[in-house]
């Protein structure tokens, strides 16, 4: 009977001490500064091209068409290409697309907000997708006029968080759309590089 007693007391002392153990803290986020950079050009079919920088640390690729994918990690870029929603804590990617001024279809409108415009309308392509965004806030990096906004993209019961940002580089009127993700709570630690990034945008004309 002690014997038993005794095992009873161990078993109850183990549960205890299972259920004050804390949980697991997540790994902090470390951002990178935009220095050290690299550079990335792409060239899309018609041999108009676009070069950025990035940090260092991060990862980008160039596909057939001339559209950079960005990441901060590996695992990231497979994200994107997946499932946007299996982005995993303190990871971040995204696709960063040239737009030459001649492609916007209505003259009159050829401005930051029209590019606006069709980039949120991208991310809202399928129709099981529905976002939300904030207004558009204009603002000038490296001096390239440029908006940006902030949202979410839900599916079903999946939800993440989406900036996007369209820039304008003047001297050879062409812009970039930046559509960037990252899960809840988590992308507006990104908002400073990005914008910067945003800065650096070249459109070259062959």
């Amino acid at each position: 009977m002690r014997y038993i007693r005794i095992t009873m007391l161990i078993a109850m002392l183990t549960v205890l001490v299972a259920c004050d153990v804390p949980p697991t803290t997540p790994a902090p986020i470390i951002v990178p500064d935009l220095q050290p950079s690299q550079s990335v050009s792409a060239t899309d079919f018609q041999g108009r091209i676009m070069r950025i920088d990035y940090p260092e640390a991060w990862l980008a690729r160039v596909d057939s068409s001339g559209v950079i994918t960005l990441a901060n990690h590996q695992n990231a870029l497979g994200a994107w290409d997946v499932d946007i929603f299996s982005l995993r804590h303190g990871e971040m990617a995204g696709v960063i697309v040239a737009i030459d001024e001649n492609s916007i279809a209505n003259s009159w409108d050829r401005n930051l907000e029209a590019v606006m415009s069709n980039s949120r309308a991208q991310m809202t392509r399928y129709k099981d997708m529905r976002a939300r965004f904030t207004a558009n806030e204009a603002f000038i990096s490296n001096g390239r006029n440029a908006l940006i906004t902030n949202g979410t993209l839900t599916r079903d019961e999946q939800v993440v968080e989406v900036i996007i940002i369209v820039v304008y580089d003047a001297e050879d009127d062409g812009y970039a759309s930046m559509l960037i993700g990252a899960p809840v709570g988590q992308l507006a630690l990104y908002e400073p590089v990005l914008m910067q990034i945003a800065g650096t945008f070249d459109f070259i004309r062959q």
